[in-house]
């Protein structure tokens, strides 16, 4: 797959394709994807230090579309201290509150990005001041990500040119919830995809990181 190249200004790459164009152009390592048999719920993390009402919303959204296809998960919107109580407030006002709290879950970031081991895929919404490092923290854990598709994270999720690790998540636009919705239900039927995608963010995070 080619590395998503960055314009001149920054913007993201009109060249992402969707999941199941990009399932077969992946090779994955143990020769093929299988459907994965949940026992337990899929662990969505949604990473957030600074309170967006556009990136919560979005993600309180990706939730619904999930749930409407039913899909067996766990969205952990995990917080910097002191934000939990607003962004319960907002989850508080959605019309099918009662239907989101049976999935959506509320945690504070972990000392030494800890919380990242709990988790089957991340998302990262929008912009912050942590936003590389957050990301970076997550691929050493093997997390693959799906994230708003800044230039940081399109260096960071697909490398640069040359780089030999492959993609270690997805890229999308902002608020981009049915996009997202997709990507996460890909993640969770594709298992050796999604570990495929978390040693290649292992191995560029050690490599970036000078491991």
């Amino acid at each position: 797959m080619a590395a998503a190249v960055i314009n001149g200004k920054g913007n993201i790459p009109e060249m992402i394709k969707p999941p199941d164009q990009l399932l077969q152009s992946i090779v994955v390592e143990s020769g093929k994807a299988g459907v994965e048999q949940q026992v337990n719920r899929f662990r969505i993390g949604s990473v957030h230090d600074r309170l967006e009402t556009d990136a919560i919303l979005t993600i309180f959204k990706v939730a619904r579309i999930l749930l409407s296809r039913q899909c067996r998960f766990q969205l952990i919107v995990v917080l910097e201290e002191g934000m939990t109580a607003e962004v319960s407030s907002w989850l508080q006002k959605e019309k099918d509150c009662q239907q989101l709290q049976q999935v959506v879950e509320l945690g504070v970031t972990a000392e030494g990005g800890t919380h990242f081991q709990k988790l089957d895929v991340c998302l990262w919404m929008g912009k912050a001041n942590k936003y590389p490092l957050s990301i970076l923290k997550g691929m050493a854990e093997g997390v693959p990500w799906i994230a708003v598709g800044e230039a940081e994270a399109v260096e960071l999720l697909f490398g640069k040119a040359g780089d030999k690790h492959g993609p270690a998540g997805m890229v999308v636009p902002a608020n981009a919830a049915d996009m997202i919705a997709d990507y996460c239900e890909w993640f969770m039927k594709h298992p050796d995809i999604r570990k495929q995608f978390g040693g290649n963010g292992r191995r560029r995070a050690m490599e970036l990181c000078g491991i």
